[in-house]
């Protein structure tokens, strides 16, 4: 399974409501996933991928539909191969 994933801040307006303020210097990525894949594994990849400490910022995952993370407003797909799996 394959999830896109951008990194941003939920922020709200009082005209728009709640948003995702994203981060479009980190870009998206693509995170493969097997269906056993656990929470802890994900938060890893994540961590690791925007190359943020985790002892800085409380992850949050949060769904979005596809009409929406194929705005104008989700930034470029960076895809590496940088993950060794062990």
């Amino acid at each position: 399974m394959h999830i896109y994933a951008s990194c941003g801040l939920w922020k709200f307006d009082h005209l728009k409501g709640w948003g995702l303020a994203i981060d479009k210097s980190k870009r998206g990525r693509i995170l493969y996933m097997e269906l056993t894949s656990s929470f802890e594994y994900l938060s890893r990849m994540d961590f690791e991928d925007f190359r943020i400490d985790q002892n800085l910022v409380e992850l949050e995952l949060s769904y979005l539909p596809m009409e929406l993370i194929s705005s104008i407003d989700c930034p470029p797909v960076i895809i590496e191969r940088v993950r060794v799996e062990r």
